[in-house]
């Protein structure tokens, strides 16, 4: 990209740049990795900082220029688009912290309780009760879903023909699905019905 800028003018480029960059390093230093892709904060503290350079070196300045506009306009002009691209430019997917991490939960053992006898009131005050007896009952075992399998033809390109897997097949037959060997255009060869 070229730069046209007179005098002071490249202060512009330069300091949003550096700003950009040392905030990022800083808050992913800080904050841990990709802290400053995900959050909005420390990219506007970047845009606001090189606004805050620029106004500093522009205050005494009246000929420099950055793209033919005076010097003076860019630390509102940095400010205001700081804001739009903090906003617009916030990785909005969420990052591994803050993703649930659901686990596969395996079906939990059954305990039940079984109550031999109630204790009298004397007893409940002078002496502790003993522990209650339980049952432990094992949960069934999860079943996998079946999944689908494609049934394998072996195709021949010559003749536009496909042949069963438990067919025989020229040696120069190849293998495929058969829903793609359909779609294809093959036909089932005649020496497999």
């Amino acid at each position: 990209m070229i730069f046209v800028w007179r005098g002071r003018g490249f202060v512009v480029s330069l300091f949003t740049i550096v700003s950009l960059l040392l905030v990022n390093f800083i808050a992913d230093a800080i904050g841990g990795h990709d802290y400053y892709a995900a959050h909005v904060f420390p990219k506007l503290v970047a845009f606001l900082l090189a606004a805050a350079g620029i106004f500093l070196v522009a205050r005494g300045d009246d000929g420099s220029h950055f793209f033919y506009i005076p010097l003076k306009a860019w630390p509102y002009i940095i400010a205001v688009v700081g804001v739009i691209l903090s906003f617009a430019a916030t990785d909005s997917t969420p990052t591994a912290a803050a993703t649930p991490q659901v686990a596969e939960q395996t079906p939990a053992a059954v305990t039940t309780t079984h109550e031999e006898s109630r204790p009298t009131q004397a007893s409940m005050i002078s002496t502790p009760e003993p522990p209650p007896k339980t049952a432990t009952v094992a949960a069934a075992p999860a079943t996998e879903p079946e999944q689908k399998k494609f049934e394998q033809v072996y195709i021949d390109a010559a003749s536009k023909t496909y042949y069963a897997e438990n067919c025989a097949h020229p040696e120069n037959a190849v293998p495929m699905a058969k829903s793609a060997a359909k779609m294809q255009g093959y036909t089932l060869a005649a020496t497999c019905h």
